[in-house]
């Protein structure tokens, strides 16, 4: 985690409970995240902090039968593999990117709302922050807390 800037760096350094339970689990898919973000043109923090807006690096499953630390629904067949589900993950995340002009405010709001509620709700780019449901609003809030410069 050397190198981490912002708002992770902070995370890690100053919150024990991260240190001792999310770091262990999280240290695979903090490098898997890296080195897909590398190869897709993503800015690997950008791609951490989405990896810690979904989960926090940890193993879950939400009440709509997402899995996996980048809570995925149907992307990926081994949705637990760092490697193959980090792989399915951004590259989802890169056809968003692409889809909304590398916007990452847009990008992270549809891979967690769809892009198709994203892209109906757009108001010059931007999405009204009225329109967004509650949960979209803590992901993004949780995106650009731990995506800090």
């Amino acid at each position: 985690m050397a190198g981490e800037k912002g708002g992770l760096r902070q995370m890690f350094s100053q919150n024990p409970v991260y240190r001792r339970s999310e770091l262990p689990t999280a240290e695979p898919w903090m490098t898997a995240a890296e080195k897909y973000a590398t190869q897709l043109g993503i800015d690997p923090m950008a791609a951490k902090a989405l990896l810690f807006a979904e989960s926090a690096g940890g193993y879950k499953t939400s009440n709509k039968g997402a899995k996996g630390p980048w809570q995925l629904v149907g992307k990926s067949s081994s949705p637990n593999s760092p490697e193959d589900a980090t792989a399915s993950a951004l590259g989802y995340f890169k056809e968003l990117l692409n889809r909304f002009g590398g916007d990452y405010n847009n990008a992270v709001a549809a891979y967690n709302w769809g892009p198709t509620n994203v892209s109906q709700n757009l108001i010059d780019n931007s999405i009204p922050v009225d329109r967004l449901p509650t949960e979209t609003k803590r992901h993004l809030s949780r995106f650009w807390e731990y995506y800090q410069d």
